[in-house]
């Protein structure tokens, strides 16, 4: 079966169409790696305040401009990341602000 001319024509009228949405059109990706240097800034965050939400951690990272809103790690994953890689578990993290006061932990601070 062949396309009539009408149907040619709108089938190019719609290709060429810029996209208009406000959203970036959907990609299939992956799951995000966080970068070494954001890695970092989540476990400093952590020891100093053990009882900061995620949430938190994700806007600080975008107001320090850490992170690039493209590549913002979600919430799940700041979790996910302090609970694996940093070996965060709640009975570590309450016992840390105690020690968050000492000299090496401030100058990670202060280097970030």
């Amino acid at each position: 079966m062949t396309a009539t001319a009408s149907e040619e024509s709108l089938k190019k009228f719609v290709l060429a169409a810029p996209n208009t949405s406000l959203r970036d059109p959907k990609v299939c990706r992956g799951p995000q790696k966080v970068d070494l240097y954001a890695s970092e800034y989540i476990e400093v965050r952590r020891l100093v305040k053990p009882s900061i939400y995620a949430s938190e951690i994700r806007q600080r990272l975008l107001l320090d401009g850490v992170l690039h809103p493209t590549v913002l790690p979600s919430s799940s994953q700041v979790n996910k990341l302090s609970r694996n890689e940093h070996v965060m578990t709640r009975k570590k993290i309450s016992v840390i602000p105690h020690e968050s006061t000492t000299t090496e932990v401030t100058d990670r601070i202060d280097d970030i």
